[in-house]
């Protein structure tokens, strides 16, 4: 086998491959250079349609409890900064409202009890 071929099919190996796994478990991540928007992230599309789905399934078994804890956070993507806001009191006296009459909206005047 060439060096050319060896090294053609290490850099198409699959993410979760014995050999990325290793070198990711041992690069010091402070030594990478900023990525690039232009080119590839650091995860495959699989990847990120998977953090998607636990996010939103996380979100779902969120609205059916009380509301009283906050929504669970988004699943960690690197090099993705979380934009996440949490929401405020008012907010969610109003979301609280809505969800007690069944999507009816205050009536004119309403002022929210915020907890």
């Amino acid at each position: 086998m060439s060096w050319r071929r060896f090294g053609i099919i290490l850099a198409h190996l699959p993410s979760e491959s014995a050999y990325l796994t290793a070198v990711r478990n041992t690069t010091d991540l402070s030594d990478l250079p900023e990525p690039d928007p232009d080119t590839h992230g650091p995860w495959s599309q699989e990847g990120l349609l998977m953090a998607g789905i636990f996010d939103r399934l996380g979100q779902l078994i969120w609205m059916q409890t009380d509301g009283k804890k906050p929504p669970p956070p988004p699943y960690p993507r690197p090099g993705v900064e979380s934009n996440v806001r949490p929401i405020s009191p008012a907010a969610v006296a109003y979301l609280r409202y809505l969800a007690e009459h069944h999507g009816e909206a205050p009536p004119d005047g309403w002022e929210p009890e915020v907890v």
